[in-house]
């Protein structure tokens, strides 16, 4: 799990990459939780020894780094969503306001220039 979470990229601007990445998030957050009890029960096991403490600190801070990726994901998503939509839309402006422009100016001649 610790090497999945490692390996992870940036969470991505482009709407579509975003939104898969939180679909994987979901996904690991989910085996997370499923694993989650039989991890503890095995760290409650002689809690005194030195590993099993690392192990705790390792699990925690593993728990972390999942539920703050997929807290920023949560929010990086519907801002890329904002963000695609404006971008589509001044593109769409800017296209018909060049046609119009072509129009207003028309063709001009060679030695009009």
């Amino acid at each position: 799990m610790e090497e999945l979470v490692g390996n992870q990229k940036p969470p991505a601007a482009d709407v579509k990459v975003a939104k898969a990445q939180l679909e994987e998030q979901k996904l690991l957050r989910r085996l997370l939780e499923e694993r989650r009890p039989r991890v503890e029960r095995g760290l409650q096991e002689e809690p005194e020894r030195e590993d099993v403490a690392a192990l705790r600190q390792r699990w925690g801070r593993l728990l972390d780094e999942v539920q703050h990726r997929f807290v920023f994901l949560e929010r990086i998503v519907p801002a890329a969503q904002r963000f695609q939509q404006g971008a589509d839309s001044f593109q769409e402006w800017l296209a018909a306001t060049e046609r119009l422009l072509a129009q207003l100016w028309g063709p001009r001649d060679a030695g009009t220039a």
